[in-house]
């Protein structure tokens, strides 16, 4: 039968620790021989188990037979083993020691075993061994590499999350001591030797993250460093990331979603959605951030443009790719069912292009750009009647019937809505609101007049307004959105008229003959009536006027008098028919606030008398 595969050979002299591999540790003990001699004690600690293999071809300890069911035996013998290789005899020590695989590989010559144990054990199983031996390392050592330095730190640690994003955190640090009496380069020789040992050059390559990126390198996020110049210590924690959940051989659907991490940049995103019972549309919220790896220098972060992302990288990176096609194809898996499409009921099988809204978070300093952007699959953006690119109008038309005047007032309250992020919301928003004022609010009021036909199908011979009678815009910059609200009514207007708005009153007093009453002066309770016989009573026609313009400007208000005026001539004309004709009275009041003009005249003028007969009845 083969051996166990073993990756790591473990030597001390002769002997070849066998499976399973012993784990091996070291420290360094830096000795002060004297003057500028030093020594460095290595100090190693050999720690395994005994275990019985069945299936080997010979048992790495002893003779013992591979079908033996004898554990104490076994692991005794193989415990007897261990003794007569590092223990009992000088000539034990002075030997070589070796750690050699995975790339890497550790020599220490002339070692002396310092100790051998084992672990109490009942011999069920296996029996634990520590072994400690030790030598000098004098030849490019640490200490003698690193003179003036102590309490040498360089580790690192390796944190899998559950959102396919590993964190590792790099943690250098060190304690230096002046190496002359009148130079005070303890916290220098500590600060070198931390400088030096920054960035990914020198990492230690994790084990147990099988699936990262294969063009994944680690993203820095941050830097720290600590400082004690008094006690001549000097600290740098690195902060990196890379990602772990991305498969190097994407297929199907996978193929060609976006790559969430290059040499330099890391893509990390989340999709939520959001479909409620008895909605309209489903709505799909896309958020994340694209990261850039940071400068490695504390004290400049431009100093070296190699070692960190440009931020105009970053941005470049961000403008490259494209979201719409990755929230789509999650909306697609979400609606999709066992023929395709969702069961029951059509539904759009993609989203809407333009984003509902869209709102960005650029951080120049960390190299990272934050974004959140909700698509959805709303058809009124492509089925709405009025509308224009990106931005559409939603709307509700209401209906109000006088029954007394018969007459039906039209409001039309509603709120332009625009896909993409607020300034564009609030750009494209006003290009609508522009289109919707034309013409008088046409668009509305042909929509209006389109509905109000509708609802009473028989009120043909009734229009509304070319104008509206009333109009108000509300602008909410925060959101991105209008609120627009006009009235229209089929009340009479004036044809062909530039005014928003015209009324007019006449008011008649005939020229009727004039009796008087006279009490009796012989009975009382009694009175006569007497006709005066006038030849010359005037008749009395008042004519006002009153125009309202489209908006306040000198232009509109002397537009609003030349009409009102104008209708007061045709009214004054239409009912002055008489004789000796005469202006009693001309008043004209104007309003620039309201761009309106009031305008009343008073005429008399010579008419035949009406006579009444009163006669006297009687009883």
């Amino acid at each position: 039968m083969s051996n166990y595969p073993q990756d790591v050979k473990i030597k001390y002299g002769d002997f070849e620790f066998p499976v399973p591999t012993p784990y091996v540790s070291k420290t360094f003990n830096h000795n002060y021989v004297g003057g500028d001699i030093f020594s460095t004690t290595v100090n190693v600690t050999i720690e395994g188990n005994i275990v019985l293999l069945n299936k080997r071809d010979r048992p790495p300890f002893g003779t013992l037979s591979r079908n033996s069911t004898d554990n104490y035996r076994g692991l005794s013998e193989k415990r007897d083993e261990i003794l007569k290789s590092f223990a009992g005899a000088l000539n034990k020590n002075y030997q070589d020691f070796s750690v050699i695989g995975h790339g890497t590989e550790f020599h220490l010559k002339n070692c002396t075993v310092e100790d051998v144990s084992f672990s109490t054990s009942n011999y069920i199983g296996m029996v634990g061994y520590t072994i400690s031996i030790s030598g000098y390392k004098n030849d490019k050592d640490f200490y003698t590499a690193n003179y003036g330095v102590t309490d040498p730190v360089d580790s690192w640690q390796y944190d899998e999350g559950d959102n396919g994003i590993a964190t590792v955190t790099h943690n250098i640090s060190a304690s230096g001591y002046n190496t002359e009496n009148h130079k005070p380069d303890g916290f220098l020789k500590a600060k070198a030797f931390v400088t030096a040992r920054k960035g990914t050059s020198s990492k230690v390559n994790q084990g147990l993250i099988r699936n990262a990126h294969p063009q994944s390198s680690l993203i820095l996020n941050n830097i720290s460093e600590t400082v004690d110049r008094l006690g001549g210590r000097y600290s740098i924690t690195e902060n990196y990331s890379f990602v772990t959940n991305e498969s190097s051989g994407a297929t199907a659907e996978e193929s060609d979603l976006p790559s969430m991490q290059t040499s330099d940049i890391m893509l990390t995103y989340s999709i939520s959605i959001d479909e409620q019972q008895g909605g309209d549309f489903i709505s799909m919220q896309l958020s994340g951030e694209v990261i850039g790896s940071k400068n490695d220098h504390l004290d400049d972060v431009d100093s070296d443009p190699n070692n960190s992302t440009s931020w105009d990288e970053v941005k470049a990176d961000f403008k490259s790719r494209n979201f719409y096609d990755l929230v789509n194809k999650a909306y697609k898996r979400h609606i999709k069912g066992g023929d395709g499409s969702r069961p029951g009921g059509s539904v759009n099988l993609d989203l809407n292009k333009d984003p509902v809204s869209f709102t960005i978070n650029p951080d120049e300093e960390a190299r990272t750009i934050r974004f959140q952007m909700t698509f959805d699959n709303n058809q009124l953006f492509n089925n709405a009647k009025i509308k224009n690119g990106s931005s559409y109008f939603d709307y509700n038309i209401e209906f109000d019937h006088d029954n007394i005047t018969d007459i039906i007032n039209v409001s039309c309250n509603g709120t332009i809505i625009t896909r993409g992020a607020l300034e564009k919301k609030n750009r494209d928003s006003l290009i609508l609101l522009d289109l919707i004022l034309a013409n008088n609010s046409k668009l509305v009021r042909d929509e209006a007049q389109s509905m109000y036909n509708k609802m009473f199908p028989t009120r043909t011979q009734y229009v509304l307004a070319p104008r509206p009678s009333s109009v108000s815009v509300t602008r909410n910059e925060f959101d991105g959105t209008i609120s627009y609200n006009a009235s229209f009514s089929d009340a009479d207007f004036p044809e062909n008229s530039t005014l928003r708005n015209l009324n007019y009153t006449v008011s008649i007093e005939p020229a009727m003959q004039l009796y008087r009453s006279v009490p009796s002066c012989l009975q009382n309770g009694h009175y006569l009536v007497y006709d005066m016989k006038l030849q010359n009573r005037r008749e009395v026609v008042g004519v006002g006027t009153v125009g309202v313009a489209d908006d306040r400007s000198e232009a509109s208000l002397s537009t609003a008098e030349t009409e009102a005026v104008s209708v007061n001539d045709f009214i004054k004309d239409s009912f002055l028919d008489g004789t000796v004709k005469r202006l009693d009275s001309e008043n004209k009041v104007e309003n620039k606030d309201q761009s309106s003009i009031t305008y009343d005249r008073r005429f008399s003028q010579q008419k035949d008398i009406k006579v009444i007969e009163l006669n006297r009845l009687d009883t």
